[in-house]
């Protein structure tokens, strides 16, 4: 029996330390590192293609206005132009009087005579000809003026914008969420074992390999179960699955926080114990093992009994 868990104990410990082993855990981080990147970058693309999307929506808005007041202001130039045009045609003087009156026939808000110096910044005026004045006036700014009155819907309009991008991110984080959830879920089916929810030979193996690489101090003690093909045999796989669930609840209970304990598969079960431990310490716990594992197992109407075997690597 000792021959054999030390031909293992050696294979375990040597497979670990070798570049393949290396090389997986490498692998593994760095697919670790892929999956959880993706789900960042898909959120963090969501963010940015909403901030984008806000970003033309707001600028082609203040172009689609300065648009819109610019031709209005140019259409009031031009109809200013014609009726000055007319008027000095026709021989028409123009003074307050004359200006004020055509800037109620061609829509001129404020129409007055004035000289460049004095024209306000929000005003446009065209010369008059032979004269030092010019036909000055406040425009009509038709694309801030429409803006302004479409403000209620405007609000209406950025709430739902607001609420939109919130659902959008909410939908983003929760599938993101679920990625990285359904990708640990694969991870733990993939290093647990499915009846005993212990770590199985490949998560052991990532165990000691991690161990390995950390330079963490550490001991082994692989327990065999003797007798456990007799109740199998006996009382049916369903009793045999049941007592090797008791048997890996009951060395849980008998782990340390920062031990590791593994089904290798069968009836063969190891505990790593992560830190420095002295012989007389593993002595101990597998004292504790023995005793706590060889007590009779209540399985439904059955009562079972095995022996364990506890080797020390």
């Amino acid at each position: 029996m000792g021959s054999r868990w030390t031909k293992m104990a050696q294979h375990i410990l040597l497979a670990a330390d070798t570049a393949g082993a290396r090389q997986y855990r490498i692998g593994q981080q760095s697919l670790d590192a892929r999956y959880e990147l993706r789900s960042s970058r898909l959120v963090l693309a969501g963010i940015v293609g909403i901030i984008v999307l806000a970003g033309i929506f707001l600028v082609g808005s203040i172009y689609a206005v300065q648009g819109i007041d610019n031709r209005a202001i140019s259409a009031e130039r031009d109809r200013a132009m014609i009726a000055v045009g007319l008027l000095q045609q026709a021989g028409v003087a123009m003074d307050s009087v004359s200006a004020q009156k055509l800037g109620r026939d061609y829509v001129l808000q404020g129409a007055h005579l004035s000289p460049p110096a004095n024209v306000e910044p929000d005003e446009t005026f065209v010369p008059l000809a032979g004269t030092a004045l010019v036909l000055a006036w406040t425009p009509r700014r038709l694309g801030s003026e429409t803006a302004v009155s479409v403000a209620p819907m405007r609000v209406a309009a950025s709430v739902g914008i607001l609420a939109a991008v919130i659902f959008i991110m909410f939908r983003l984080y929760r599938l993101a969420r679920d990625l990285e959830v359904r990708r640990r879920d694969a991870r733990d089916q993939a290093t647990r074992d499915p009846l005993t929810a212990l770590v199985n030979r490949r998560g052991f193996s990532e165990a000691l390999d991690a161990a390995f690489a950390a330079g963490t101090p550490m001991s082994l003690l692989y327990i065999d179960l003797d007798r456990f093909k007799q109740v199998n045999d006996r009382y049916g796989h369903a009793i045999g699955d049941e007592l090797l669930t008791c048997v890996a609840q009951r060395l849980g209970h008998l782990a340390g926080p920062d031990d590791c304990v593994a089904r290798l598969g069968g009836d063969e079960f190891v505990l790593l114990r992560r830190g420095p431990a002295s012989q007389d310490e593993l002595g101990e716990l597998a004292g504790r093992i023995h005793q706590r594992i060889s007590l009779p197992y209540g399985l439904g109407e059955v009562e079972a009994e095995i022996q364990i075997a506890v080797e020390r690597a």
